[in-house]
């Protein structure tokens, strides 16, 4: 039901969780749901770090950054002087100071990971000038910086205001260090140990799946342990693993082929079995995520939150309409050749998926277990401008991608295909593209059909005959297009051509 509205389906055990709460049948502690939250944001944090493809973001690169790091900063600062501003009206029910105010839209600062995700693979949404994957570079890898600001201003406020600037700016340098060096390295060592001879050759190579996820749990305690970043090393990590031969090729040429950690293929290419490693990992997410919104819903006391709603409305609206639309342009405005190409309604979809979700209501929790002045108002508030963005901007971002004429195919018009590949070097993603009247407008032959980046047609489907495709043939609407992945870095990987 929730992915037919555009809602996440995830929201339903969020609602559930507040009805337990009313009833009374259970309660949750917040330092209980801080926990079940970690791990749910490491497996969700590496999972999206596991699908982000290099080839896919290295055009998006730079605005992805941007977004998830001046992007969450600017949002938290705007926001912050606001609720701030409006604190000392009567019928706001708060009066917050601004060290307070700031804490606040630090912990909604981000975007959500799991609820853009889900939007966008629940729809089918496919959008034009790569913003799907600049947006879902983002959302993944935006929650570090929101949760650096949450720490630095709770740890602020509890000192009663005594810090020194100079730290809190070394301490986010070495955060962010630290979390990407570790994040690099314990991907390394996932890969070289999954492919090692005596895991291969033994019973080891069926656990897998619970070798890469105890290694999540890892990376975030080793990370944290150290002072960094947990969650941007669980989300390099994840790329690290997803996208193995550009990283080791990377560390190569780096190093100038002297490879610190032995990782070499074994027999095949099949040693790390991705297919079943991403199943079981979708499945711990899923699950994970049920568990964290069923958790977060039990926090919530709905006789509370009924007064919190006047400021949370104006909040939310401020969010939408103007902290995150001004982030984004200008960022996004900035006079780099890579931003230029993207206009205003680019800029105008971007700025609406800005969709809070778990992350925020976590973060809140961090002021409630350091006690600060007024935590379960900010908890309350954070939790229904959360409410409020995922059931307008999560119900409505297929058609602003339509209204904004940024859907560069029909959700109808193509359909995901999953074949079972005996090789986890390919992709086992194939796609069907359904061709329309205006797909043909410019032409009836493959070479004026625009068909998706990184794709290939390699086969034609007319009523019931399917027929191999060159650029004479002539097409009709209706024709259904078989389009594969095409492999740019397996290509020029002289190792590849010399086993072929």
């Amino acid at each position: 039901m929730g992915s037919k509205f555009g809602i996440p389906t995830l929201l339903i055990f969020l609602l559930l969780g507040m009805g337990f709460r009313t009833i009374g049948i259970t309660y949750m502690t917040e330092e209980a749901v801080q926990m079940i939250g970690l791990m749910a944001m490491s497996v969700i944090i590496f999972t999206g770090g596991m699908e982000t493809k290099f080839n896919d973001i290295k055009p998006v690169l730079l605005p992805g950054i941007l977004l998830s790091t001046f992007g969450v900063l600017l949002t938290a600062i705007l926001t912050g002087v606001f609720i701030w501003w409006i604190s000392g009206f009567k019928f706001t029910n708060i009066e917050f100071p601004l060290i307070i105010a700031l804490l606040l839209a630090a912990t909604m600062s981000s975007t959500d990971s799991a609820s853009v995700f889900s939007i966008l693979k629940s729809n089918n949404i496919k959008l034009k000038h790569n913003l799907r994957p600049m947006l879902e570079l983002e959302s993944g890898s935006n929650d570090p910086v929101a949760y650096m600001l949450t720490i630095t201003l709770t740890s602020v406020v509890v000192n009663q205001g005594v810090v020194a600037y100079g730290g809190i700016a070394a301490r986010f340098i070495m955060q962010f260090l630290l979390g990407g060096v570790i994040g690099y390295l314990i991907g390394l060592m996932v890969i070289q140990i999954l492919r090692s001879k005596f895991v291969v050759k033994t019973a080891l190579k069926s656990l897998y799946p619970m070798l890469v996820l105890a290694a999540i749990f890892l990376t975030y305690s080793l990370t944290n342990m150290l002072h960094g970043n947990g969650y941007l090393a669980v989300y390099v990590a994840g790329m690290v693993f997803g996208n193995e031969k550009g990283c080791i090729r990377f560390l190569k040429k780096f190093t100038k082929n002297r490879v610190f950690l032995n990782i070499e293929r074994v027999d095949s290419d099949k040693e790390i079995n991705k297919k079943d490693i991403t199943r079981f990992l979708d499945s711990m997410t899923l699950m994970f995520q049920m568990a964290l919104f069923l958790s977060l819903g039990l926090l919530v006391d709905v006789r509370n939150v009924w007064y919190m709603v006047p400021i949370s409305l104006l909040i939310s609206i401020f969010m939408m309409a103007v902290a995150r639309p001004a982030a984004v342009f200008v960022l996004l405005g900035i006079p780099f050749k890579t931003l230029k190409e993207h206009k205003w309604r680019d800029k105008a979809f971007i700025s609406w998926v800005g969709l809070r979700g778990a992350a925020p209501i976590l973060f809140a929790t961090y002021p409630f277990v350091n006690h600060v002045p007024g935590s379960e108002q900010i908890f309350s508030i954070v939790f229904i401008v959360t409410l409020i963005s995922l059931l307008i901007q999560g119900s409505t971002i297929a058609k602003s991608a339509k209204m904004l004429k940024l859907d560069e195919v029909a959700d109808d018009d193509v359909r995901q295909i999953k074949i079972d590949m005996l090789d986890d070097k390919f992709d086992n993603e194939f796609s069907e593209l359904i061709l329309t009247k205006d797909m043909l407008a410019n032409g009836d032959t493959l070479k004026d059909i625009k068909v998706p980046d990184n794709k290939q047609v390699i086969l034609v489907k007319r009523k019931d005959d399917c027929f191999a495709v060159n650029g004479k043939i002539k097409l009709y609407e209706n024709d259904i297009l078989l389009t594969a992945p095409i492999y740019d870095d397996l290509l020029t990987d002289e190792s590849n051509l010399s086993n072929s």
